[in-house]
């Protein structure tokens, strides 16, 4: 037989997790909810064989599908003794904004360009791929141009010359900006040839 005919499956509009630990690691896959999102446990192939026996037992599989287009979002953690994963959830506007909150921090994810409102007033607005920012202040913008991040009504907004990567870490205005080419080099006949160009110019204001 080819893995086996032990199918289980519920149907949840719910944020829900799968756990399961090898070794001293536990591994949880936290998927934030939509309607009409079906879960399935599958008993599939054997890592190393093709058809299940005694000692080559089918392997668990999990299984997630939507009728509907809403998007997929997974916060994946993995410990030894105490979990790091403390929240994920949506955003209260965006479906693939979410905040994450950990045992040392939490964060706010921006992912692909346009704006999104977190609880406590919160948002982050931004025309890059790929914008996080922390509660404590940091940011982070990948491959955009411009970034406005707002708290509680404080907040700032950082500026590029041109689409690229720039961190800054403290929070601070006045503090160190960091910036890198979002390609940083091209590979032709096996070789890497740095990208050229001018100077990638910052701005961050209050």
């Amino acid at each position: 037989a080819f893995g086996s005919d032990r199918v289980f499956r519920g149907v949840t509009a719910d944020v829900w997790s799968a756990q399961w630990r090898v070794g001293d690691v536990t591994s949880r896959v936290t998927l934030l909810g939509a309607t009409g999102t079906e879960v399935y446990t599958l008993e599939t192939y054997p890592i190393d064989r093709a058809v299940v026996t005694a000692e080559h037992p089918p392997c668990r599989s999990l299984c997630v599908r939507r009728t509907t287009d809403a998007p997929f979002v997974a916060v994946w953690n993995a410990w030894e003794d105490t979990p790091n994963l403390v929240e994920a959830a949506r955003s209260e506007d965006n479906p693939t904004a979410i905040h994450v909150q950990t045992r040392s921090g939490e964060y706010r994810f921006l992912f692909g360009p346009g704006r999104a409102t977190f609880r406590g007033a919160a948002t982050l607005e931004s025309d890059g791929f790929l914008l996080v920012a922390s509660k404590e202040g940091g940011a982070c913008l990948v491959g955009g141009t411009f970034a406005r991040i707002r708290e509680g009504g404080k907040g700032f907004e950082i500026k590029l010359s041109r689409p690229a990567t720039a961190m800054v870490p403290n929070g601070k205005v006045e503090g160190p900006v960091l910036t890198w080419e979002s390609i940083q080099h091209d590979t032709r006949g096996g070789r890497d040839y740095p990208r050229g160009g001018a100077a990638v110019e910052v701005i961050v204001t209050p």
